[in-house]
C-alpha cells in the first residue's frame, strides 16, 4: 500500500523542487502616529508633550499636535527634544557606541533597520543608527590602521547622508567621511568633502558645524604632511572663530563653543609650525615656532589650553635643542597645574616620558607613559604610548 505524503511533506517538496513560488517577503510595514513625543520651545513655559515631531533637520523642526494646524522652528529656537518610539537597538547601539564597544555598536545600530520595516518607529531612525554605525566603524579602522575598513566605513557615511541629506547629524558625517575617505588612501575625497561640509554650513547659517570642517581639515593636511597648509588652515579657523564668536549671543553656548574652536585654530596653528621646525630644524623654522607659542597666552586670554600649549611647545623646542632638563621643568609644571586642558596634560606626559629618556631615567620615563595610559586613554597620545 502506498503511504500518501503529509500535505507538509509534499508542499516542502514542491518548493525544493522549484514547482511553487516561495512565499513573497513580509511587506513593511507603515509607522502610525503616536503622539507620545515632546518639544520644548524658546518663550515656552515648557515643555509640549503629546506632540508628533513631524521631521527634524538641520535647518528646521516640524511638529504637530493631535488637533490644530503643524508648527515649524528652527533649531536655534528649540530648547530640547524627545522622541517617543526611540528602537530598543538603537538605544543599545548608543550605550555601546558612549561605551567604546565599537563592534557591538555596529552590531545594534545595523538592526535598526528591522524595527523601521516593522513600522515600529520613524525612518530617520535608521539613517541615524547607520550614521554612529559609520563612526564605529571608522574608529574599528583607526584601532587596526586598517585602508580597506576605512573606506567601508565611509560607504556607511554616504548611506547615512543619501538616507538623510539634511540629517542634524551632518557636521558628524561630513567630518568622519572625510578622515574615512582620507585614511582609506582618497586624500581628495576627504578634502572635498570637508568642502562640501563648509559650503552646507555656511548656507545654513551653522557657524560651529563651519569651523569643525575648518578645523577637520586643518588636520587633514598636517597628517597628510602639509605644515604651511595645515598651519594656514589653522590661522584661518582661529580668525573665522573668533570673529563668529563676536556675533554670537553673550553667554551663550554657541559663544562658548566657537571660542574654544577660535584657540584650537590658534594652538593648531602653533603646532604645526612646530611639526615643521621639528623636521628641518632650521632656525628660521625654530624661531617661527618659538614666536607662535610664545603669543599664545596674550591671544587666546584667560584658556588654560592656550596657556598649557604654550609651555608644552616652549618645552619641545628646547628638547630639540637638548635642553632636556630645562623642558622637563614647563612639562611638570603642564601636567601639575592645567588639569583644565587634559588633551595638553596628556601631550606634556608623552614629553615628560621622552624628556626622562634623555636625561637616562627609564623609572621616571615609564611612569610618564604609564600615567598617560591610565589618566587620559582616549587621546592620541595613549595611542602612542600603547
Amino acid at each position: 500500500m502506498r503511504i500518501r505524503p503529509a500535505p507538509t511533506a509534499a508542499l516542502a517538496a514542491a518548493l525544493l523542487a522549484g514547482l511553487l513560488p516561495a512565499a513573497p517577503p513580509a511587506r513593511a510595514q507603515d509607522y502610525k502616529e503616536q503622539f507620545k513625543d515632546e518639544i520644548h520651545v524658546k518663550g515656552a513655559k515648557g515643555p509640549s508633550t503629546g506632540v508628533e515631531i513631524l521631521s527634524e533637520s538641520y535647518d528646521r523642526v516640524e511638529w504637530k499636535g493631535k488637533s490644530g494646524p503643524a508648527q515649524n522652528k528652527t533649531p536655534a529656537e528649540i530648547l530640547s527634544l524627545s522622541y517617543g518610539d526611540e528602537p530598543p537597538p538603537y538605544t543599545r547601539g548608543m550605550d555601546a557606541w558612549k561605551s567604546g564597544r565599537w563592534s557591538e555598536a555596529v552590531t545594534e545600530f545595523r538592526a535598526v533597520a528591522d524595527a523601521v520595516k516593522a513600522g515600529r518607529c520613524r525612518r530617520f531612525w535608521e539613517a541615524r543608527a547607520i550614521a554612529h554605525a559609520a563612526d564605529a566603524e571608522r574608529r574599528i579602522a583607526l584601532k587596526e590602521k586598517n585602508p580597506a575598513k576605512f573606506l567601508d566605513a565611509a560607504r556607511s557615511y554616504e548611506e547615512a547622508m543619501k538616507k538623510d541629506p539634511k540629517s542634524p547629524l551632518l557636521s558628524m558625517i561630513g567630518t568622519g567621511l572625510a578622515e574615512a575617505r582620507a585614511l582609506g588612501g582618497d586624500w581628495d575625497g576627504g578634502l572635498k568633502a570637508l568642502d562640501e561640509l563648509k559650503a552646507t554650513a555656511g548656507a545654513a547659517g551653522r557657524p560651529l558645524w563651519e569651523a569643525e570642517a575648518r578645523l577637520a581639515r586643518a588636520r587633514l593636511l598636517d597628517r597628510k604632511g602639509e605644515a604651511a597648509a595645515s598651519s594656514k588652515e589653522y590661522e584661518e579657523l582661529g580668525a573665522f572663530a573668533g570673529k563668529a564668536a563676536a556675533a554670537a549671543p553673550a553667554d551663550s553656548p554657541l559663544r562658548d563653543s566657537l571660542e574654544r574652536m577660535m584657540v584650537t585654530g590658534l594652538v593648531g596653528k602653533a603646532w604645526a609650525l612646530y611639526g615643521r621646525a621639528e623636521k628641518s630644524r632650521a632656525p628660521a623654522d625654530l624661531e617661527a615656532a618659538k614666536q607662535a607659542f610664545d603669543r599664545l597666552p596674550s591671544e587666546t586670554g584667560t584658556s588654560a589650553a592656550g596657556k598649557a600649549a604654550s609651555l608644552n611647545g616652549q618645552g619641545g623646542l628646547l628638547l630639540l635643542q637638548g635642553k632636556a632638563d630645562e623642558a622637563l621643568r614647563k612639562f611638570i609644571e603642564v601636567e601639575v597645574t592645567m588639569f583644565s586642558a587634559p588633551e595638553e596634560v596628556a601631550h606634556a606626559l608623552w614629553f615628560k616620558a621622552q624628556a626622562c629618556e634623555k636625561l637616562g631615567n627609564q623609572a621616571a620615563r615609564d611612569q610618564a607613559l604609564k600615567d598617560l595610559v591610565q589618566y587620559h586613554p582616549w587621546s592620541e597620545w595613549a595611542a602612542r604610548a600603547r
